[in-house]
C-alpha cells in the first residue's frame, strides 16, 4: 500500500473488544477522525494473516487478565513475542501506547514475567506514544529499549457519559445524604493499587461531623471487601456501594459527589480521572506526571494534587468544589486523530 493511501492500524486489542472497554472505543474514534482505517486485533498472531501497515498496541499484560493461570500467561507472552517478530518481519510498523509500567496489583512471579516480556516488546516496537507530554520521559525511562526511538502523546479522550442535574439530589436522597454535606467519593474498580486504604484511613481521623466518603464500585479481593465493611461500620459517615455498576450509575454518584478523590499508589496514566472530569467533577489524586500536566491545561481548581502520603488535613481542608463543567477542549479527538495520522504517516515514509 502508498504511504499516500489511507493506513489500516490494527488495535490490540481493538474498539471491538468484548468488555466492551470504553477506551478502546474513543481511541476507534480518533483513529477514524483521522481518516484511518481501523481493524479489531483481539491477539497478535491473529494479525499475521490481515492486511495491516501499523499495529497499534495497548495492554502486552493482556496475558494476564481473566484470571488465566501460570502456563497459559507463560504461552500468550511467548505467543505474543513470536507474533510481533513475524509482523516485524513482514514490515509492519510496531507501535506500543504505554499506559501503565507495570500490570496493576500483580503478583512477585508475574512482575518477574512482566519485566522480561515488557523488556523484549521495548526493544521489538519502532515506536511508542503516551497520553500526555510528561510521560514520554517517563516511559523510555523505565522501559530502556524505548530509549531514542521515534514517539509522541495524545491526549487521553473525553469520554462520552449521561449528565442531569437530577442525579445529584436523586442519589444524595436515596443514600439520605443532605445536599449541603461535602461527599469525597472513589468510584469505579476499587483496587488496592487506588490507595483504598489509605484513603479510608485518613477519611477515619478527620473530625467533620458534614464529611462524607463514598467508595462505590466492584472491589478485586475479599480482603478489601472486609477492610471497607470494616471502616464503615466503624464510622458510619462512610457509604459503600459495592458492585458492578452501569455507566448511568458510574455518573449519578460522581455527579452526586463534589470531589472525586484517586490515591494511587502507582500509576502513569488514569482513565478514572478523566471519567471524572468528563461528569464535571473536580478531582483530587497525588502530583503524578500525568496529573500535573492535566492541571496546567484546566488549572488546579480541577486537578488538585498533592505529595503522598494522603492524610486526614488533606482531606479536610479541600475548597468547594468549582461550578460548571471544565474545559476539556485541549482533549479533542479530532486533534488527536490528526496528530496521529501525522505520526504513523511519518513512520510508514521512514520504513520507505
Amino acid at each position: 500500500m502508498g504511504v499516500l493511501e489511507g493506513l489500516i492500524v490494527g488495535s490490540w486489542p481493538g474498539p471491538g473488544y468484548p468488555l466492551g472497554n470504553k477506551f478502546l472505543i474513543r481511541f476507534g474514534d480518533i483513529l477514524t477522525s483521522g481518516g484511518l482505517k481501523v481493524v479489531d486485533v483481539t491477539w497478535p498472531w491473529f494479525a499475521i494473516t490481515r492486511k495491516i501497515d501499523i499495529l497499534q498496541i495497548h495492554w502486552p499484560d493482556m496475558v494476564f487478565w481473566r484470571g488465566a493461570g501460570a502456563i497459559t500467561t507463560i504461552l500468550r507472552t511467548f505467543g505474543v513475542v513470536a507474533s510481533l517478530l513475524i509482523l516485524k518481519l513482514k514490515g509492519v510498523e510496531l507501535v506500543w501506547c504505554v499506559h501503565d509500567l507495570a500490570p496493576h496489583d500483580a503478583s512477585r512471579l508475574r512482575l518477574q514475567l512482566w519485566r522480561w516480556y515488557a523488556t523484549i516488546i521495548a526493544h521489538l516496537v519502532d515506536a511508542y506514544l503516551t497520553l500526555s507530554p510528561s510521560t514520554i520521559t517517563v516511559a523510555s525511562e523505565h522501559f530502556v529499549g524505548l530509549k531514542g526511538k521515534a514517539a509522541t502523546f495524545f491526549w487521553h479522550p473525553p469520554y462520552e457519559v449521561p449528565k442531569s442535574k437530577f442525579f445529584e439530589s436523586a442519589w444524595r436522597e436515596k443514600h439520605g445524604i443532605q445536599l449541603s454535606a461535602n461527599v469525597l467519593a472513589l468510584v469505579g474498580q476499587v483496587r488496592a493499587y487506588k490507595g483504598v486504604e489509605e484513603l479510608v484511613s485518613s477519611f477515619c481521623n478527620t473530625k467533620d461531623p458534614n464529611l462524607r466518603l463514598v467508595v462505590a464500585g466492584m472491589p478485586f479481593g475479599q480482603h478489601l471487601r472486609d477492610l471497607l465493611d470494616r471502616a464503615a461500620n466503624f464510622d458510619h459517615r462512610i457509604i459503600l456501594d459495592l458492585r458492578w455498576l452501569s455507566d448511568q450509575e458510574l455518573c449519578e454518584i460522581i455527579t452526586a459527589a463534589n470531589l472525586i478523590v484517586l490515591p494511587f499508589k502507582q500509576t502513569l496514566h488514569s482513565g478514572s480521572i478523566i471519567y471524572g472530569l468528563s461528569c464535571g467533577r473536580a478531582v483530587l489524586t497525588p502530583a503524578t506526571p500525568f496529573a500535573n500536566d492535566l492541571k496546567k491545561e484546566i488549572g488546579d481548581r480541577w486537578i488538585r494534587t498533592y505529595e503522598t502520603p494522603l492524610s486526614a488535613a488533606i482531606l479536610s481542608q479541600q475548597a468547594a468544589p468549582p461550578h460548571g463543567m471544565p474545559d476539556l477542549e485541549f482533549l479533542s479527538v479530532r486533534e488527536s486523530g490528526e496528530k496521529l495520522r501525522a505520526f504513523y504517516h511519518g513512520l510508514a515514509v521512514l520504513k520507505h
